[in-house]
């Protein structure tokens, strides 16, 4: 590492800041000391390392890594510049003891096998399948009629029965949310042990291997690590022992989605979220066996988004641990992928297959208080106006922004606050923090019952909610969107929301806000936008349906 360190200080080091598309003046300080970075921010060092940077040749034995790597920087940009390193005592233990390593990798590598046997003894009565769909996210379930219901694949499945097609499920978490509304068959397990096996494999392979690890990087590599040294975020890349790690565990991840896939032998598989390295595995599991792959658009994709936009260097056939699919809701969001995949030969192409599960909401009105397991009749109780605020996961500004704040504490009791929290807010442990200080400023500001609500406005489908609101706030939600198929103004609020929805706030469909002043003043005034809003969202089930037959050609 000292070696790296000296070879870096051959470059010039540079300071510089983000100001609109250009890299300039400081964006991070030798200290701890890092100025909050929006996803516009982020954008633009990732652009500019593809600009200097041949990120098409990054690999690590025969495996294009840069779109892992992206993942890596978004996760640590803007952060103390620093990845932090958990050290495990077991762990350290193991690196002492080979003969450890290598009965723990038996042991394994035998459990592996047996829950795999399983697997393929439970799957192969009802096989092969043509549809294949990867559940990752837990909070993509909502309960009505009894039945748990995915919001976004499963209306591609009611679609397929109709077109009596085959499909299969399964599902990489644990917790338990049953009856499905579609059954389901659970890897976590498996997924566990294959991350184990590609830790341990790892271990063995740096006790016995003779050749430098650094050997099995291309040559490209080197260049990225000093380009980032050069422009001081190199703190943000996880150590070359750790990504090796990473890497490693991933190949034995692909290689376990390799052998499920061969058992059910699908000809396309659906997935929601694809910028996760379990899903980037599946994928690439699935490119090997010419298995088409499909990520279903899940909310608002806006210019800053650092998956679904602003790929400029990639090699002519693709990457392989990008879907070569993807699902829009309508013609806009498909004019985002077509802007950089034009010059990809047939691979990361846009279909424009519409919002499935608006279209089957408002096909059929299954949302209502009689099917969902949330009491939402309150909401008709409520007088004077209702005012909707969404919250994102993880913004990279205030959680509840101090405006929001002072508008509630000075509005008349007739108008009442309906709080929805992100779905990741309920189930991730991830998110508890969050979650407890959300509830600490609920109680500081000492809101009841009559003011502010947050526990059903949460769990309430979201559907059946916008019907009684009044007005919609929001930092950066996709909720601005399927507000205004309900005729719902919506306010936008903070700098992300100001960056993320520039071109519809200057176009008149939404209003923006930048004191508690004007946020009231737009709600009192009953003000309405004066322009209607392109379809962004599309609901047209022969769409669908075309697009469907399309991808099972």
């Amino acid at each position: 590492m000292e070696k790296m360190k000296s070879r870096h200080m051959e470059y010039k080091e540079r300071d510089y800041t983000l100001a609109g598309d250009n890299i300039s003046e400081v964006a991070f300080k030798n200290d701890s000391q890092v100025t909050m970075m929006t996803l516009k921010d982020k954008i633009t060092i990732i652009l500019d390392i593809e600009k200097n940077v041949q990120v098409d040749r990054l690999c690590y034995k025969g495996l294009n890594i840069w779109p892992l790597l992206r993942l890596k920087l978004n996760k640590n940009l803007g952060h103390n510049n620093q990845v932090s390193i958990k050290k495990n005592k077991h762990n350290e233990n193991l690196e002492d003891d080979r003969i450890l390593i290598m009965n723990q990798y038996r042991k394994i590598s035998e459990s592996y096998h047996k829950l795999l046997d399983r697997l393929y003894q439970k799957l192969n009565p009802v096989l092969p399948k043509e549809v294949l769909f990867l559940s990752y996210f837990p909070n993509r379930y909502l309960l009505f009629e009894g039945k748990y219901y995915n919001k976004f694949l499963d209306p591609i499945k009611e679609l397929l029965t109709l077109q009596k097609q085959s499909f299969m499920t399964l599902e990489t978490f644990d917790e338990i949310k049953e009856p499905k509304y579609f059954e389901t068959n659970k890897i976590s397990k498996l997924l566990i042990t294959a991350k184990n096996l590609g830790y341990l494999r790892n271990k063995i392979k740096h006790k016995e291997e003779k050749v430098r690890k650094m050997d099995c990087f291309s040559s490209e590599y080197l260049n990225f690590k000093n380009y980032l040294h050069e422009i001081k975020i190199l703190d943000c890349l996880p150590s070359d022992e750790k990504l090796i790690e990473e890497f490693e565990i991933f190949f034995e991840t692909e290689k376990l989605f390799g052998e499920i896939l061969k058992i059910i032998e699908p000809k396309i598989c659906f997935f929601v979220c694809y910028y996760t390295e379990y899903i980037m595995a599946f994928i690439r599991a699935c490119n090997k066996l010419s298995i088409k792959s499909v990520d279903v658009q899940h909310g608002a994709q806006n210019d800053y988004h650092l998956f679904y936009t602003n790929w400029t260097k990639l090699p002519l056939e693709g990457y392989d641990t990008l879907p070569n699919f993807f699902w829009c809701w309508g013609e806009k969001s498909a004019e985002r992928f077509t802007k950089w995949s034009t010059n990809v030969k047939e691979n990361h192409k846009p279909i424009v297959g519409s919002n499935v599960w608006l279209l089957k909401y408002l096909d059929s009105n299954l949302l209502s208080l009689k099917t969902c397991d949330t009491d939402g009749s309150y909401l008709q109780k409520l007088k004077g106006k209702k005012i909707l605020i969404t919250l994102q996961s993880s913004p990279p500004t205030e959680l509840f922004p101090e405006i929001l704040v002072d508008a509630i504490n000075r509005s008349s009791n007739k108008t009442k606050w309906l709080i929805r929290m992100h779905p990741t807010f309920m189930y991730s442990q991830k998110q508890k923090p969050n979650r407890e200080k959300l509830y600490e400023i609920i109680s500081h500001n000492k809101w009841d019952f009559n003011k502010v609500e947050i526990e059903n406005s949460s769990k309430i489908p979201l559907f059946y909610l916008l019907k009684q609101i009044d007005y919609h706030i929001t930092q950066s939600s996709t909720v601005a969107y399927e507000a205004e198929l309900f005729d719902v103004p919506t306010i936008i609020i903070g700098k992300l929301g100001q960056e993320n929805f520039s071109d519809d706030i200057t176009k008149g469909y939404f209003f923006f806000a930048d004191t508690s002043e004007e946020i009231l003043d737009i709600i009192c005034s009953n003000k309405k936008t004066d322009q209607r809003l392109s379809p962004y969202i599309e609901i047209d089930k022969g769409k669908a349906e075309r697009a469907l037959e399309h991808l099972l050609k």
